[in-house]
């Protein structure tokens, strides 16, 4: 924010939120904040990420359906896992 000025909204969504709700929800998210956005006079950009993302098959998911932001989080794993699971991420978008 700029002084009384919106210049950018995130929205962000941890990995427990995602999990309960379905693709189609997910996907327009960000169509109804960028609605609510305009109802409210804003022409602003608006970003969905998804924080500490723990599997791959979420992450993947999220990728597809074309979210702004998402953060893999192997931490939980032994060492070697986190590795194999950041390279499966990486091998994808790259």
């Amino acid at each position: 924010m700029r002084g009384n000025k919106i210049t950018c909204y995130t929205a962000g969504l941890k990995r427990r939120a995602v999990k309960y709700a379905n693709q189609t929800l997910l996907k327009h998210l960000a169509k109804g904040a960028v609605d609510y956005a305009h109802d409210l006079g804003y022409d602003i950009p608006i970003v969905l990420h998804l924080d500490h993302g723990d599997t791959f098959e979420l992450w993947r998911i999220l990728y597809r359906i074309r979210f702004s932001s998402v953060m893999i989080d192997g931490s939980h794993h032994p060492y070697d896992k986190n590795v194999e699971l950041t390279r499966q991420v990486v091998e994808i978008r790259t």
